[in-house]
């Protein structure tokens, strides 16, 4: 069993802050606090947030409540690509798979 750590949920809250290039007060104004105090004692661990504020900070931050709470990243499974699939035409699925294909065999180029 996973146990809740605050001192991890909040570290885990400042890096993608830091790698959105947010401010902890554009966050904070982001989530509905009116300074910038409580998002600083979240991310040192001497606060927590409400189940409410936990979402909004999730979608603030463009990142699962999974990863912000545990640090469980969320992975792409076949049930997701099936999902986004299923109401497309075969030809757009085609084209779809045609890209993923092209992006896999030159993803070297793409990152030099």
């Amino acid at each position: 069993m996973q146990y809740f750590d605050s001192i991890k949920y909040g570290e885990r809250i400042k890096e993608i802050r830091e790698i959105r290039n947010m401010k902890q007060l554009d966050l904070a104004i982001a989530v509905g606090y009116s300074d910038s105090r409580q998002i600083q004692r979240i991310e040192v661990g001497s606060s927590t947030s409400s189940i409410d504020k936990l979402v909004e900070l999730a979608q603030a931050l463009d990142i699962s409540t999974d990863y912000l709470l545990f640090g469980k990243e969320e992975h792409i499974t076949d049930n997701k690509i099936s999902d986004f699939l299923v109401d497309k035409s075969q030809a757009e699925q085609e084209f779809a798979f045609k890209m993923l294909a092209a992006f896999f065999e030159n993803k070297n180029l793409l990152v030099s």
